[in-house]
């Protein structure tokens, strides 16, 4: 489930301001994966309703419906692998 009225396109008002690194800023919000999100979902839930001092809550733009797909789909993405480290299954030279 998508948020309603998304049109598939992010902005500079969307999570990647707040999650994704750029060139000149470092990454403001936590890094979520299954291993963070299982077991933490009500704690997640509240952050993603509540906002914190560098994010705003979406209480109100969001259904509760909506959040809960959010998390159930962070519950699939797998660890990300650190700067500079191998890829899985690939050899070294």
């Amino acid at each position: 489930m998508k948020p309603r009225n998304w049109d598939g396109e992010f902005s500079s008002n969307d999570a990647g301001v707040s999650y994704g690194p750029t060139i000149t800023s470092g990454i403001y919000g936590p890094i979520l994966y299954k291993d963070v999100v299982a077991g933490n979902e009500v704690a997640i839930k509240k952050f993603i309703q509540d906002g914190s001092t560098r994010m705003p809550g979406f209480r109100y733009g969001l259904e509760l419906t909506e959040i809960d797909s959010i998390i159930e789909y962070l519950k699939t993405v797998p660890k990300p692998q650190k700067r500079g480290s191998p890829q899985a299954g690939s050899r070294d030279p």
